[in-house]
């Protein structure tokens, strides 16, 4: 595959990716982590190497939602402010509703 070039290494948008599972495992950056408090270590790092770090929560709909909120104020006790949830769209499967 050949992908543009950036003009430099500032460009490149770096995402820390947090992922909670059904079965209570955490992930980092794909990476299984002994538990939710090694995500303030790993997010205070990260934000130390890039201070526009971004981060997206992904949390099966089964994990109880006080978990990814303590997961949230992990994030934000790092210095992380930008803070995304990632979720799939719902598929209908007919048009959409119209407006009024």
């Amino acid at each position: 595959m050949d992908l543009p070039k950036a003009a430099s290494r500032e460009d490149i948008q770096q995402i820390f990716s947090v992922e909670l599972t059904a079965d209570g495992k955490t992930y980092v950056d794909s990476k299984r982590v002994q538990d939710d408090q090694v995500v303030a270590s790993l997010a205070q790092d990260a934000r130390a190497k890039n201070k526009e770090l971004r981060a997206v929560i992904r949390a099966d709909k089964k994990v109880e939602h006080g978990r990814v909120i303590h997961v949230l104020d992990l994030l934000k006790r790092a210095g992380v402010a930008k803070i995304a949830f990632a979720v799939s769209p719902e598929l209908t499967g007919g048009p959409p509703p119209k407006k009024p």
